[in-house]
């Protein structure tokens, strides 16, 4: 409900300015930034800790005002899900944003 708020808040002060009063759909997880951050690193996997681990790539996540490494890592398999879904960058009209990864 929030959201259909802001939404028709927003809708109304674009129309006063002569806006079309578009609502375009939020970012579902973390900050808008407007440039695509720099090409993945290489992490060394190393070994599993476990037969039911599942290795998860590093990624360039934005923090404050600058682009910084998380670095890939082993994940347990969580039960009744078998693959990792790893995040990715989304471009939008004002910038990009990164779906986190998600089991499946």
């Amino acid at each position: 409900m929030k959201r259909w708020r802001r939404c028709a808040a927003l809708g109304a002060v674009m129309a006063s300015l002569g806006g079309a009063g578009a609502c375009l759909p939020l970012p579902p997880a973390g900050v808008l930034v407007v440039g695509l951050g720099p090409p993945p690193r290489w992490d060394r996997m190393g070994v599993p800790p476990g037969a039911d681990y599942v290795w998860v790539s590093g990624y360039w996540i934005w923090q404050s005002d600058a682009y910084s490494w998380r670095p890939g890592r082993w994940m347990p398999l969580p039960p009744g899900h078998r693959y990792w879904r790893p995040g990715y960058w989304v471009r939008t009209r004002h910038g990009w944003y990164y779906q986190e990864g998600y089991w499946d």
